[in-house]
């Protein structure tokens, strides 16, 4: 059948016997109208739940949704909601003649933030230890990315010195894994040995590309090097690690 319903029967005829074959067509007409009009229109199917569907996931849920029965109509549009996130994660149809329903929008969106986390610690912590230890001490967060990222990360904090003397850095660790420390040279010239010193210590790092998947984002900072009378360092309540990251 055409897509294009003809109503063009002719003129009403004046034969009593054909005008009943008349409104026979018309009706046939009619359904045939009503048919390809729902054809036409855009069933809406939505999934909630924490795993992308499957085909047969999306054909369960047409039969239910719809009331409808298999083949899907091709202007059925699916949504995917991720019940675990709270958030819309993909538009699906059928594309031309097929019958498998389909990604129909960009999977991920490439530069955008898709990262972003924060974690303050509201209580001070002394000690002259290695950085990378007294891990409690420092803030740590966790963060999933469903596809490849750029990622930048932050720990400010203040810290009060006092003491000694030698290196004191930041750090963070990223799923264990150390990235690179920025180091704050206290010497004995600074008056520390006799006079506290506070200053701000912020540390930031750029990580180009981190893998799909769970991370754990921890920031460390301490004394760095092997000098003999490290300082004792205060530090101050309200430090804080934060997360970025924009897909790749």
């Amino acid at each position: 059948m055409s897509d294009d319903v003809s109503f063009n029967l002719g003129p009403w005829p004046t034969d009593p016997s054909k005008q009943s074959i008349y409104i026979t067509q018309l009706l046939t007409r009619f359904t045939q109208l009503v048919t390809s009009v729902n054809a036409k229109t855009s069933d809406i199917i939505l999934l909630q739940q924490i795993s992308e569907p499957t085909q047969e996931e999306w054909e369960m849920a047409w039969l239910s949704q719809t009331g409808k029965t298999m083949p899907i109509s091709k202007g059925a549009v699916f949504y995917w909601w991720d019940a675990l996130n709270d958030q819309l994660a993909g538009v699906y149809g059928l594309l031309l003649d097929a019958t498998a329903v389909v990604r129909k929008d960009p999977k991920y969106v490439r530069g955008g933030i898709v990262v972003k986390e924060s974690a303050i610690l509201t209580v001070s912590a002394t000690g002259s230890y290695p950085i990378g230890t007294n891990l409690a001490d420092h803030p740590v967060l966790t963060f999933t990315n469903v596809q490849p990222i750029q990622l930048e990360l932050e720990y400010n904090l203040t810290a009060t010195y006092s003491s000694g003397s030698g290196l004191v850095g930041a750090d963070f660790l990223l799923d264990g894994v150390k990235q690179g420390t920025l180091l704050h040279a206290i010497s004995t010239d600074q008056g520390i040995y006799t006079v506290a010193g506070t200053a701000p210590m912020l540390t930031f790092i750029q990580i180009d590309d981190v893998p799909p998947g769970t991370h754990t984002i921890q920031a460390i900072a301490g004394v760095a090097g092997s000098d003999p009378t490290p300082p004792t360092i205060i530090y101050a309540a309200g430090r804080s690690l934060k997360a970025k990251g924009y897909a790749l």
